[in-house]
């Protein structure tokens, strides 16, 4: 019998490849995973992050005084990327 008569042999040649090495890509896949966990831990048991964080807060509700945006509770990470425009009182920029 000829292979290319065989209905869907891609197909199935694909599916056999994948089922043949998916042990090793759920071995890495599981690495990477243990990785992001491990960083998540870190991340969430810094007490230096912690503070830092809870510093920028405090900074943007005193920068934000008087604003409807002052006194806020929290604020989004990509919001820490505008303390590089904040500029000293001698209007230099505090990079």
């Amino acid at each position: 019998r000829k292979m290319c008569t065989i209905p869907n042999l891609e197909h199935r040649l694909r599916a056999l490849m994948f089922a043949r090495q998916f042990s090793e890509l759920a071995r890495d896949l599981r690495s990477c995973f243990e990785v992001v966990e491990n960083a998540c831990d870190e991340v969430l048991s810094s007490n230096d992050l912690r503070n830092i964080l809870k510093h920028a807060l405090y900074c943007g509700n005193v920068l934000n005084e008087g604003t409807i945006r002052g006194d806020a509770n929290g604020f989004a990470l990509e919001s820490l990327l505008l303390f590089a425009n904040v500029k000293t009182t001698t209007n230099k920029n505090t990079d």
